[in-house]
């Protein structure tokens, strides 16, 4: 019998030409300015609160005796002459929003305060050039050893141009560059068209893709993973693969053979007539990291063709594949895309994810779980459904394409001594918010949800993206509503319907934002979110910071001093990193840095 392995290859193995570029250390890099040209934008403030804004910010010039100079200063260009001392890092960001439980923040913040975040003091650093759309959240690791030139704080950044550099942040060097593509031409990136059918052109993703699913780090062990999508031509034909790397963090070299990702074996027959597609599966959702495993989910490129949701384990030491599960193995559908999260875990050790449209057959006792909240087991060289919930109306969700898994599952801290210490929250595609016990997520039941903790609208038109959790307060930017903040009582265990605090003039469109906070333990909270609705239009991407204790008091956005901070073309479903002082945001062809102006 065949081992539960799967069918393991090198890059050389199929003529791939893995580059790994070196910049040595005493070249420096510059700050590189990126000018963009004016682009038409939808109205978010009025010409009085501009005016508003504006005359602070004079204020604030004139009270730090700036007077004679620009209100938007160049940034700085570190051309060789000087080098930035090495700050210490403190801060880890090593998985997308920052732990396995998906909250989204950095609790050790000591540089970023609501009083020094504003267009005065606080602006971008450097531009710095990649190849490729980033999609994947930036990664910031501080402290690796990189040999000789010792100690770096690096952000790792991941591209659709099948690229990963290692940047770093103090310098703006490139340490390293990972190119997963042939020198040739005979391995390319996976382009639009290959995923389009005759009846639908897929745009979601356009127009190549490369590395999606934000990769994760383990820092114990100075090792990357991530899952790399290619297109291989030989002799005419063309082949697709995916395949998962484990990369040195020193050198960016793959520290084992690359594990090409198939169909698992299925000798008990509990994947039903589910298979894997190198083409078809989308590995859109971030990789998590536990129980020495790395969990891979995927999804689909805009439904097309016959694809069902996919969740796979590889040992973190050896990269074979340990265990896999299928969302639909009767049914089909039941992507497993989260809008780009990723599967959370809990001190149980226990996976829990969110898949999207499909049919939802575990109400007739069948395996099919879509538009479902799923609670996974490891269990042999397959996982076991522990526990699910299955919305009331579900058949209707999925047939109006309102999936569940449009974002992904939220963990509350434990509550030690509550009914129900062990919380998640999801919200649909819909906008439905819904509050589930981890312990005894609920099941189905026809008639209603009255059998979980809470549901209810949320007034969004659409909700794309994780909220963030902080202070017992849940942060969302959906679409066609106020970025919000919604308490919740741990009294009564019950999330307060009323909003806490609003923004007072940013709406969002499609397709929201993902949150992210930045605070000193419960002092100087800063929400931040990546404004991407311009995405289509080509049009930048807008990082804006709000008090997160009041929502309406704006600190900063990048669209105030265009000339000095305007961001690079907008990336959809793309959450800002923040950490040591600094905010990473990942743009088509460049990563901008953000941070106290010299």
């Amino acid at each position: 019998m065949e081992k539960f392995l799967g069918v393991r290859g090198s890059c050389r193995a199929v003529g791939l030409s893995c580059t790994v570029r070196f910049f040595p250390s005493q070249l420096s890099l510059p700050r590189h300015d990126v000018s963009c040209p004016n682009r038409s934008r939808r109205k978010r403030r009025s010409g009085w609160e501009s005016l508003a804004l504006l005359a602070a910010a004079l204020v604030l010039l004139a009270s730090l005796g700036c007077g004679g100079g620009s209100s938007s200063p160049q940034p700085e260009n570190n051309n060789g002459n000087s080098t930035p001392a090495r700050r210490v890092g403190r801060a880890v960001v090593a998985t997308y929003h920052n732990d396995n439980g998906r909250t989204g923040v950095n609790s050790g913040e000591t540089t970023l305060r609501p009083d020094n975040v504003n267009v005065v003091s606080f602006g971008r650093l450097a531009a710095i050039p990649v190849q490729g759309q980033i999609y994947a959240q930036p990664l910031y690791l501080p402290n690796i050893s990189m040999g000789a030139s010792g100690l770096h704080n690096l952000v790792i950044v991941a591209t659709e141009h099948d690229q990963v550099y290692a940047i770093d942040v103090d310098t703006r060097r490139v340490m390293w560059q990972r190119d997963f593509l042939g020198s040739e031409g005979n391995v390319t990136t996976v382009s639009s068209e290959d995923v389009s059918s005759d009846d639908i052109v897929c745009e979601d993703m356009t127009p190549e893709i490369g590395i999606t699913g934000t990769p994760v780090a383990n820092l114990v062990s100075n090792t990357i993973y991530l899952v790399v999508k290619t297109k291989e031509t030989q002799n005419g034909q063309a082949t697709f693969h995916q395949r998962f790397h484990a990369l040195d963090l020193a050198t960016g070299t793959d520290k084992l053979a690359a594990t090409e990702i198939t169909s698992p074996p299925d000798p008990g027959g509990q994947f039903g007539a589910a298979r894997f597609d190198p083409l078809t599966n989308n590995q859109r959702s971030a990789l998590l990291l536990a129980n020495e495993q790395i969990y891979v989910v995927w999804a689909s490129h805009c439904d097309q063709g016959a694809y069902e949701g996919w969740l796979m384990s590889f040992d973190q030491t050896t990269l074979q594949l340990t265990a896999a599960w299928t969302s639909t193995p009767s049914a089909g559908a039941g992507g497993i895309w989260m809008s780009g999260s990723g599967p959370a875990t809990d001190s149980s050790g226990d996976i829990f994810l969110v898949a999207g449209n499909g049919l939802s057959q575990s109400v007739s006792g069948f395996e099919d779980y879509g538009d479902s909240v799923v609670r996974l087991r490891g269990s042999g060289n397959t996982f076991s459904v522990v526990d699910y919930f299955t919305p009331y109306n579900f058949q209707y969700l999925s047939d109006g394409d309102w999936d569940l898994g449009a974002t992904g599952p939220v963990l509350f801290p434990d509550q030690p001594g509550a009914a129900h210490p062990h919380l998640l929250t999801v919200t649909g595609k819909n906008a439905a918010v819904y509050l589930l016990d981890r312990d005894n997520l609920g099941h189905w039941q026809p008639n209603g949800d009255g059998q979980i903790m809470q549901s209810f609208p949320s007034g969004a038109q659409f909700a794309f993206s994780n909220p963030a959790l902080w202070n017992n307060t849940l942060y969302s930017a959906w679409c066609d509503m106020p970025v919000t903040a919604l308490g919740y009582d741990p009294a009564a265990q019950q999330i307060i319907t009323t909003p806490l605090s609003t923004t007072s003039s940013t709406i969002l469109a499609f397709p929201g934002a993902a949150p992210s906070i930045s605070v000193n333990s419960n002092e100087n909270g800063i929400l931040w979110i990546l404004e991407t609705d311009g995405y289509a239009k080509s049009g930048p991407g807008i990082l804006r910071a709000y008090d997160a204790t009041d929502l309406s008091t704006e600190l900063y956005d990048s669209e105030i001093s265009p000339d000095r901070d305007r961001a690079g073309v907008a990336v959809k479903f793309v959450a800002p990193t923040v950490a040591d002082g600094m905010v990473f945001v990942g743009a088509q062809n460049e990563l901008d840095i953000y941070g106290l102006l010299p």
